[in-house]
């Protein structure tokens, strides 16, 4: 009975990982992490996929437009050197719906990294952690500059000090991969920040947990 009831949670559970897995694409950032990739120059574009109204309405500073990303029919024509030069992108909408489906296109219609596509919620979590939106132009895509170098995150502090050398001689418009700040990825190639996550569960993510805390109650019933 006992080991009944544990196999079926056990499977429950494996099921729940697998259902997160498959829904997730990209990482997800809090608005503190957005702002300190942001701030030490992880990101190569930051990406907005929301519409004009709402770029007019107020964006974050130093972002690229790519409106309604997430709809099938928008061609990603502004970054699609990023895919090639294995740029990092800093998505964002308006609560980071728009911008998990605009990942999903650049992943599965057009070849793009998810580890290289960072969801980075919206304006609405921006503002609430006491950001500020301003109605400046749009800045272009560097992937898509002749001559652009990624900027690459290192593992080793001696990395890092080969990289700020370099920077002191790298041109000002080319030296994306050659930042002094150089950020850390870990093992699955994912950037790390000191900021705290503090994203709140997706909805794949409920889903899941709902599903084991059902299948553990029915499955107790069903033995007593």
């Amino acid at each position: 009975y006992l080991e009944k009831m544990l196999s079926f949670f056990l499977i429950a559970l494996l099921i729940s990982q697998l259902i997160g897995k498959v829904s997730s694409e990209g990482i997800s950032l809090s608005s503190q992490q957005l702002k300190e990739g942001l701030d030490k120059g992880f990101f190569d574009v930051l990406l907005d996929v929301r519409t004009q109204k709402e770029w007019d309405d107020g964006h974050i500073d130093n972002a690229t437009q790519l409106f309604r990303l997430a709809n099938r029919g928008v061609e990603p024509t502004k970054i699609l050197g990023c895919k090639n030069l294995d740029c990092t992108i800093a998505v964002y909408c308006t609560i980071g719906v728009r911008a998990g489906n605009a990942i999903k296109r650049l992943v599965n219609e057009y070849g793009f990294k998810s580890s290289n596509l960072y969801n980075g919620q919206g304006i609405d979590q921006w503002e609430e952690a006491g950001y500020s939106l301003v109605d400046t132009d749009e800045v272009p895509s560097n992937c898509n500059k002749p001559h652009y170098q990624c900027k690459t995150c290192n593992s080793t502090n001696e990395e890092k000090t080969n990289n700020t050398a370099l920077a002191a001689n790298a041109s000002n418009s080319n030296k994306g991969d050659l930042i002094s700040n150089a950020c850390t990825k870990d093992e699955n190639g994912v950037i790390q920040f000191e900021a705290s996550s503090g994203v709140r569960a997706t909805l794949a993510q409920v889903m899941a947990l709902f599903f084991v805390a059902i299948s553990f109650f029915v499955t107790v019933a069903f033995y007593l």
